[in-house]
């Protein structure tokens, strides 16, 4: 029942938000294995980073901006998944997926050790992945993620995650030449992702 149910899932995405899923997937899953995560845990980052954005699938429905739908659509991944047997050990990981370490994400306002850690690791995968989409090389996108230290993802887990795509090689799985979808994820990291540092004080 789950795989089949993930099968059709997979099925109705579109072919840019299949490439970021198997991405943020690639990546998860090297972090996960650099955090030494248990074969449980990887069970349940591999379901989360496969559908952690099928709740866009049937957003059109309710006729949301951009930026509404980005910060609603990890609800509609809960209510989509809560009913299906299996599905039950990802769900926190879903829903909380867009949380940011200084509370400013979505869709709670969680922070810091509120946030389930594999959550954590969707979230600096996908943040990653959208970067790289939007025509950014490797050393940019670090850079971007080095500047949300203690904002959208906690310092701990910026290194190891970066060594983690080094370590795998996973730095060149883009090609920045032929990339159909930098206008889409361009445009999607402009208005959703970035965090300005504005009244933060340097360590």
């Amino acid at each position: 029942m789950k795989i089949s149910a993930v099968e059709h899932l997979l099925r109705r995405m579109s072919p840019e938000m299949e490439l970021h899923a198997n991405h943020v997937a690639n990546l998860s899953y090297a972090m996960g294995q650099k955090i030494n995560a248990n074969a449980e845990e990887l069970e349940i980052l591999w379901m989360a980073w496969l559908l952690h954005e099928v709740g866009k699938l049937d957003a059109n429905i309710f006729q949301f901006s951009d930026e509404e739908l980005n910060k609603t659509y990890m609800l509609i991944s809960y209510m989509l998944l809560k009913n299906i047997e299996g599905f039950e050990p990802i769900l926190q990981t879903i829903i909380q997926h867009q949380e940011n370490y200084d509370g400013s994400g979505y869709p709670y306002n969680l922070k810091a050790e509120e946030i389930d850690t594999l959550a954590k690791v969707i979230r600096i995968a996908d943040y990653y992945d959208t970067i790289r989409l939007s025509g950014k090389d490797h050393d940019q996108a670090c850079m971007l993620i080095r500047e949300q230290s203690d904002i959208i993802f906690p310092h701990r887990i910026i290194t190891p995650f970066i060594l983690s795509i080094i370590n795998n090689g996973l730095q060149y799985e883009y090609d920045m030449s032929s990339n159909p979808y930098k206008d889409y994820y361009d445009k999607n990291f402009t208005i959703n992702y970035h965090r300005k540092k504005s009244g933060r004080k340097k360590k």
